[in-house]
C-alpha cells in the first residue's frame, strides 16, 4: 500500500503518524513525501516515526518545514508525491493507493488545473469512466459531479451522465462482492419535483435513465426526496449506494453522520485508491489536535476492497518493490 501525504503544512503528516499508532490491516507500507516533513511533524507533535517495516520513498521537496498553507511550493510537493505514487504502481511496487488531503488552491497556483486528486488518479491510469464515491459507517453516497459550483453541477444532471454512473456503480460494486447492488437515486428539487410543480429535473431527466438503468437490469430506484433518502439510509439501509446529484448534497449528511468514520473512494480506477474525508485543517496544523479517525479508515477500507475485488478476478502476482533510479527509499 502506497500513503501520500498530501499538502506538507496540513495535518496530512501528523494523521499519517497517527494512524501507524492504531492497528492497521497487514500489509506492506510505502509512504510516499519528504523525510524532512516527516521528522519536523515527529518531533514538534511529539509523535513517534513508524517501525522500520514501513518505508519511505523520500522526495525532498521541501528544504525547511513549516505548519499552515504556503500555496506555491506546497501545490507542487504534493503534486510530487502522487507523481511518485503513480510511477510506483506502474512499476508494480505498489497494489493500493491512500492519499493523503491536499489543498486545491495549492495546485492551481503552482499551475496544477486539477479539481481535485480524483481526476489526477484518473488521468495517471488511462481512466474516463470514474467517479467519487463517499464510503462511511452509515452511507456510501456516489457524486454525479464532484468539485463544480453549483451553476455548474446542475449543467451536469443529464440523462448520459446518470446513466453512466448507475453502470459504473452497478460494475464495481459487483467487483466488491454485492452480487445485485441495489442503488438509490437522490432528487435534486424539494420534494422530488412535486410532480414537475418545483421542477421538471426528475421527470424529464432521472426518471429516463432509471427506466433505461432497469432494462440493463441494474437495481435501482428512484428519485428519492433528498431529505427522504439519507434518512431512510441511516435508519433501515435499503440501499448498497445512494447516487447524489451533486457535492453538498452527499457531503452534508455523510460529515453529519460519519465524518471521523468515512474515506473517499474513486471507483473506476485499475486499483483501489481512497482517502480521507477532510481538508488540510491549516488551523489545527502543528498544534497535535487531528483526529486520524479518517486516515485510518481510508486504509483499512482500501485493504479491504482490494482483497475483496482480488477475490472475485484473477488471483494477482506478488509485486517486488526495488526501484531503479527513483527517489531514495529510506526504512524510517
Amino acid at each position: 500500500m502506497g500513503i501520500t501525504l498530501g499538502d506538507p503544512g496540513g495535518i496530512g503528516p501528523e494523521i499519517v503518524l497517527k494512524a501507524f499508532r492504531r492497528k492497521l490491516p497487514a500489509a506492506r507500507y510505502i509512504i510516499f513525501g519528504s523525510m524532512r516533513v516527516l521528522r519536523h511533524h515527529s518531533k514538534f507533535l511529539h509523535l513517534p516515526l513508524p517501525d522500520k517495516h514501513v518505508q519511505i520513498v523520500d522526495i525532498d521537496n521541501v528544504p525547511k518545514p513549516y505548519f499552515g498553507p504556503h500555496p506555491a511550493s506546497a501545490g507542487k510537493a504534493s503534486i510530487e508525491y502522487l507523481e511518485q505514487a503513480f510511477e510506483s504502481y506502474h512499476a508494480g511496487e505498489i497494489d493500493v493507493l491512500v492519499t493523503g488531503p491536499i489543498q486545491k488552491e495549492s495546485w492551481h497556483r503552482a499551475g496544477y488545473k486539477y479539481p481535485g486528486q480524483t481526476e489526477f488518479c484518473a488521468e495517471k491510469t488511462g481512466t474516463t469512466d470514474f467517479c467519487m464515491l463517499m464510503a462511511g459507517e452509515t452511507f456510501r453516497i456516489a457524486l454525479l459531479s464532484t468539485h463544480l459550483p453549483l451553476q455548474e453541477a446542475l449543467k451536469q444532471i443529464r440523462v448520459e451522465n446518470i446513466l453512466q454512473q448507475l453502470r459504473l456503480l452497478h460494475r464495481e460494486f459487483r467487483k466488491f462482492g454485492f452480487s445485485s447492488p441495489k442503488i438509490g437515486v437522490a432528487a435534486v428539487n424539494p420534494h422530488a419535483g412535486e410532480a414537475g410543480i418545483l421542477g421538471e429535473d426528475e421527470e424529464r431527466i432521472i426518471v429516463p435513465a432509471l427506466q433505461q438503468a432497469k432494462s440493463e437490469g441494474i437495481t435501482v430506484e428512484g428519485p428519492i426526496a433528498p431529505e427522504v433518502i439519507f434518512r431512510v439510509a441511516a435508519k433501515k439501509k435499503p440501499w448498497d449506494v445512494i447516487l447524489a446529484m451533486y457535492h453538498d448534497q452527499a457531503m452534508i449528511p455523510l460529515k453529519l453522520l460519519d465524518f471521523e468514520r468515512s474515506a473517499n473512494v474513486t471507483l473506476g480506477l485499475p486499483l483501489i485508491r481512497t482517502s480521507p474525508d477532510h481538508g488540510t485543517a491549516f488551523d489545527i496544523a502543528g498544534k497535535g489536535k487531528a483526529d486520524p479517525g479518517s486516515m485510518v479508515y481510508a486504509i483499512k477500507l482500501a485493504v479491504e476492497w482490494t482483497k475483496a475485488s482480488r477475490r472475485r478476478g484473477p488471483a494477482s502476482r506478488m509485486r517486488g518493490f526495488a526501484v531503479a533510479n527513483g527517489p531514495q527509499r529510506i526504512p524510517l
